[in-house]
């Protein structure tokens, strides 16, 4: 909305993903989600996701990003002002013609100026003014801590027990508003639904805030527990993250949001937030918070976007959300929420984004096909159990993003599930479906990414699969799919990423389609009982990145060609049939980082791939190929490694779905190569 004051951009580094808040990718939901022109809550650019964020979060990236050290605003030429009590001294003789009155006038006015005057020149260096545990000054300050602690609890926001510790953060937030506080709000006449009662009420909750969660600690205190105004309490980041912190209406001075993410922010969230209730828009990503969601927070009606996610909140979720009747956006993800949906969620008539995943859930997810307007469903690494609905498209027609991998998910897959027309992200993955791959596949052009690998899927990969021509990474792998690998699906041309491997396809070569993938960066048929040979296939796949062809029939020599596959950095042609000498244009793979020619027959030298600086990983049969760098050695007698490298990937949707590093899964270990080069956890021979 255009009175809010806010200067966000859409992409905050860490939590939700972009897309899920109005960025142009094609897996998140349309800038129109959030309209500027709604009567409440912030606009578009408020929104923080990842990131967050609101939600830049492989394996939990929330934790490992930081926002940058861009410093504090410069003041304003206002704020660069100061106004000073000016005075005139004379000569030593003036003090005995003012006498002793005046003196005591000069004096007194001195005194009023450095508690008042003085704080005329707001500046934008923090300004705080911090309890330090030293006792109050003065009997007015005394007075006036008295009466704002029984303000409040008169007006029902505390009880006399929350003042007990003097060191506590309600007790310091009282002495800094009746005593530190330079701006010197006075006692309002009025209760909360004044304006000055309800402005007092926002300074003190912002000020719990700071004293509670180590604000100290904080690596950008954003004006907090400051004499600043507390609409003023933000932090304008260049870039991606845009305002961080209180965000308010610029007509009514109104608290509308409030914003930390990646703040250091420590301790439970303060249950006097929910009587802030002009909040729509509460945020927190990739903070140390803990403990549960404060019953309070169900005071919030007003609320649309709910972002928790990156902490470590606990307990069930709150059911006090079905109070929200506006409630649009939800993201919980990666906390320690356990525990079923609670069946009165399915009053959340608005609900278009829900983030459950990474949790300690259970129980079903009936309550979410209730939802009628539900259009990002990101409910992945839980324990979620039983099945989809018959008929998907029909509960819930507007889904846009769909991943449910990794829960204990079965059953067959809905007969409609591609008729889903808005769907551009599938991930089914690490569930375990059964039955078939559904056959009614109407021609589409917004689904971009399908994972359906570790289930339990039977029958032949449907022919009119080749109708979704704009997806770019197909993963069926690890599943019992039978008969051969259609040629049909020549029509996704657009495919970058295709992973077959582990199913019992037809025996055969490795199908000739494969020629016109000319965006293809990774190819993985490991275990599909292909056979044929490499000759003809290798000079047309320049851009992979990744070739996993172990464990299949293929015979023949290596072709020299593979040589100019110059952006290779991971080739597993271990357990085949090849023969012939090793090419010693292995050594021109300069990227090379894994390479597995074990249980083959070949023979040679494959020192030129050895001298290669990048490679971590090799092996290959020493009796017969002479390898330096080959860690396990294999021999003719059996003895080799036991682990069964499978190029396993798992994209999240913080990260748009794009793979950040590659996981070689193993029997006996993992094999871990990140973006630095360096191997973690590598499995023993």
């Amino acid at each position: 909305m255009e009175d809010t004051v806010d200067r966000r951009d859409s992409t905050p580094p860490v939590g939700p993903p972009p897309e899920a808040f109005g960025s142009s990718s094609p897996s998140g939901p349309p800038p129109e989600a959030f309209d500027s022109s709604s009567p409440s809550g912030p606009p578009p650019e408020t929104v923080a996701s990842s990131s967050p964020s609101a939600l830049d979060h492989v394996e939990d990236d929330l934790e490992e990003q930081d926002l940058e050290d861009n410093g504090k605003s410069l003041p304003s030429p206002e704020e660069m002002k100061t106004e000073t009590p000016t005075s005139s001294a004379g000569g030593g003789e003036c003090w005995h013609a003012v006498g002793f009155f005046t003196l005591l006038v000069v004096m007194t006015a001195l005194i009023v100026g450095l508690s008042v005057g003085l704080t005329g020149g707001d500046k934008k260096d923090g300004n705080h003014n911090d309890y330090d545990g030293s006792s109050s000054s003065g009997a007015d300050a005394e007075k006036r801590k008295v009466q704002f602690k029984s303000y409040f609890i008169e007006n029902g926001i505390n009880v006399e027990e929350d003042f007990e510790d003097e060191l506590g953060a309600r007790s310091k937030a009282i002495k800094f508003l009746a005593q530190d506080d330079q701006r010197r709000l006075a006692l309002p006449e009025g209760g909360l639904t004044t304006e000055d009662g309800y402005a007092l009420l926002t300074r003190y909750v912002m000020t719990i805030i700071y004293y509670a969660n180590n604000g100290k600690s904080w690596d950008f205190e954003m004006l907090f527990a400051s004499s600043h105004d507390t609409c003023e309490w933000f932090e304008v980041f260049p870039g991606s993250l845009g305002q961080v912190g209180v965000l308010c209406n610029d007509s009514t001075r109104q608290i509308s949001g409030l914003s930390f993410i990646s703040n250091k922010l420590e301790g439970t969230l303060p249950r006097e937030i929910g009587y802030l209730t002009t909040i729509n828009y509460l945020e927190s990503i990739g903070n140390a918070l803990e403990g549960t969601l404060p019953s309070e927070l169900g005071k919030l009606t007003g609320l649309e976007t709910l972002v928790m996610a990156g902490g470590s909140f606990g307990g069930p979720l709150p059911a006090w959300l079905s109070g929200m009747p506006n409630l649009e956006f939800v993201y919980l993800s990666n906390n320690n929420f356990s525990g079923t949906i609670p069946s009165s969620w399915s009053n959340l008539a608005q609900m278009s984004v829900l983030a459950l995943d990474d949790n300690e859930l259970n129980g079903s997810l009936d309550v979410v096909w209730q939802l009628e307007k539900l259009q990002y469903l990101y409910a992945e690494d839980n324990d979620f159990e039983g099945q989809l609905p018959t008929s998907i498209a029909a509960v819930s027609p507007f889904l846009v993003n769909l991943d449910i991998s990794s829960n204990k998910l079965d059953g067959k897959l809905p007969t409609d599930l591609f008729r889903l027309s808005n769907l551009k992200i599938l991930d089914l993955h690490g569930n375990q479906f059964t039955g078939s791959i559904p056959t009614d596949i109407p021609e589409n052009d917004k689904l971009v990414f399908i994972a359906m690998f570790n289930n339990g899927l039977t029958g032949n990969i449907p022919p009119n699969m080749g109708n979704l021509g704009k997806v770019t990474h197909l993963d069926l792998a690890g599943n019992a799919l039978q008969g051969t690998i259609p040629f049909t699906l020549e029509k996704m041309a657009d495919l970058e990423i295709l992973f077959l491997s582990s199913n019992p396809f037809t025996k055969g070569p490795i199908p000739t389609f494969l020629y016109d993938y000319e965006n293809l960066v990774e190819l993985s048929l490991k275990d599909t009982k292909r056979d044929g040979d490499l000759l003809h296939l290798v000079s047309f796949w320049d851009k992979l990145i990744l070739l996993d062809l172990d464990n299949n029939e293929l015979s023949g020599t290596i072709p020299t060609q593979i040589g100019e596959m110059d952006k290779l950095q991971f080739l597993l042609l271990n357990r085949n049939q090849f023969n012939g000498d090793v090419p010693t244009q292995l050594g021109a793979l300069t990227d090379l980082r894994v390479f597995m020619l074990d249980r083959n027959n070949v023979t040679g030298d494959l020192q030129p791939a050895c001298d290669v600086s990048t490679i971590q990983l090799a092996a290959a049969d020493c009796q017969e190929v002479a390898c330096e760098c080959c860690d396990p050695c294999c021999t003719d007698d059996g003895d080799c490694h036991d682990f069964d490298l499978v190029a396993n990937i798992s994209p999240s949707w913080e990260l748009s779905y794009e793979r950040q590093f590659f996981d070689f899964s193993a029997e006996a270990g993992n094999f871990n190569v990140g973006d630095d080069d360096e191997v973690a956890n590598a499995p023993e021979p």
